[in-house]
């Protein structure tokens, strides 16, 4: 009888009395990489708005489809180089952002195994304190107010979305390659 009453106490006083925090505490910035192809280029007949008469237009197509990269990496350069993300066959990376600074670098590395195919991304932001609950503690959210690069082998970009919050479905932005 002692023991069992001895063992239920140790079972209690091992629980833990808060509950667990559920929520992602680590926001990032989510970037996507998009491959535009050229499908074809020639002359099209356009329909001509206010006239029965169709037009010739000399037309490119272009398709957009979600690029993975084998080897893509993006290394902090203003806070920490040792600061980077890896990806490996992904089409979407998290980027982390700094929340005491107000622009975050990052090189971006296309292929780990050839350092010379790389761009440099940089976010401009601000930064709001965010309460999620008493057991999670707060975290940062951020908006994004440009982002800008070099063009070495990116071909563009789009900020598609300035909140940067714990959604993990959002797409910030938006890197095109050709």
């Amino acid at each position: 009888m002692i023991a069992v009453l001895l063992l239920s106490f140790g079972i209690v006083a091992c629980e833990s009395g808060e509950p667990e925090c559920f929520e992602p505490v680590e926001v990032k910035a989510k970037t996507s990489f998009v491959i535009k192809s050229v499908i074809d280029t020639g002359f099209y007949v356009v329909p001509n708005p206010g006239s029965p008469d169709s037009t010739w237009v000399d037309t490119t197509l272009i398709s957009y489809r979600d690029s993975f990269f084998n080897n893509i990496a993006l290394l902090a350069l203003d806070v920490d180089s040792s600061v980077g993300v890896l990806g490996i066959r992904t089409t979407l990376m998290g980027v982390p952002l700094n929340p005491f600074t107000d622009s975050q670098r990052y090189k971006i590395l296309f292929d780990t195994a050839n350092l010379a195919i790389s761009d440099t991304l940089t976010f401009y932001y601000q930064t709001q304190e965010h309460f999620i609950s008493n057991n999670c503690g707060y975290t940062h959210y951020f908006h994004i107010d440009s982002a800008r690069s070099t063009f070495n082998f990116l071909d563009s970009l789009v900020l598609s979305r300035k909140e940067v919050n714990n959604d993990n479905s959002i797409r910030n932005l938006y890197l095109y390659f050709f």
